[in-house]
């Protein structure tokens, strides 16, 4: 059972109430994560009392009370790794960060293996493309990319299983986040038995690395739209010998393409966590 601390919350007391409310709805935390180390646009409704640092030394303490069995961050970059690391008194268990096949995050990965820490990935099946502004069509372009695709075909699977089972053989955590229950059961079966990608699959996945796959997605679009369209070219049958009929097929085109009555509040009335 994995939980997170709101940014608005940063801060001492804002951090330990936010995990009482957690607590009490849920009873039971494996891990809590510190969501993002600070605000971002207008994600925050209230100024935070605190920052990140205030946060972690409440989920050092939360910890060291067995009230949580890992703490971690998210978001996290190179730069904040290694200021965490330093900060730190007890080291993160989790870091969890963006990762797809369009974005790596190889650098942070490679920390988090030279120091022992799990790296979970978010938004794995390309989510965080849909909310791009020049994706017009709002479709997901790493569901669609046509390379995935052909992965799949290869290996008789659905493209989220290729991409979920990459990340699998990278060392990779991965909690895929849906609403759909066929397509939970579809993604947990990946762990039960993984797609084996081939070394060649994975060079593949490599060279989309960086890339942006919006527009890879949008030139595949057009390149099928384009192809579609001179297939349907025009097709003239002469019925008679001195008139013409033109016959024209058209279609339309598929292109939709800390507290005061801390330390940790007397562990939670001596509530034990399992």
């Amino acid at each position: 059972m994995q939980t997170k601390i709101h940014p608005q919350d940063l801060g001492t007391e804002s951090s330990f109430q936010a995990f009482e409310k957690s607590f009490a709805k849920l009873r039971r935390i494996d891990s809590l994560l510190i969501h993002k180390p600070e605000c971002w646009d207008n994600v925050c409704k209230k100024t935070p009392e605190g920052n990140w640092k205030d946060s972690w030394r409440v989920l050092e303490d939360l910890y060291e009370f067995q009230l949580v069995k890992a703490i971690g961050m998210c978001d996290v970059t190179v730069e904040l790794f290694h200021e965490l690391i330093s900060f730190a008194k007890v080291k993160p268990h989790i870091i969890q960060n963006w990762m797809d096949p369009f974005h790596h995050d190889t650098e942070v990965r490679e920390l988090c293996k030279q120091h022992g820490i799990v790296y979970q990935a978010y938004s794995l099946l390309g989510t965080q493309h849909t909310h791009k502004p020049h994706n017009v069509e709002r479709k997901n372009p790493v569901i669609n990319n046509a390379m995935l695709q052909k992965i799949a075909q290869k290996h008789h699977t659905t493209t989220p299983n290729v991409i979920i089972s990459w990340a699998l053989q990278n060392d990779v955590a991965v909690i895929v986040a849906s609403t759909n229950r066929q397509h939970i059961e579809t993604n947990y079966q990946v762990y039960e038995k993984p797609v084996h990608l081939l070394p060649n699959d994975l060079e593949l996945i490599d060279v989309l690395d960086g890339l942006d796959p919006v527009k890879v997605f949008n030139k595949q679009e057009a390149d099928k739209k384009i192809k579609k369209e001179q297939e349907l070219q025009p097709v003239v049958k002469n019925t008679q010998a001195n008139s013409v009929n033109s016959a024209v097929t058209t279609r339309d085109g598929d292109f939709s393409a800390q507290s005061e009555s801390h330390p940790a509040r007397g562990q939670l009335q001596t509530t034990e966590v399992t």
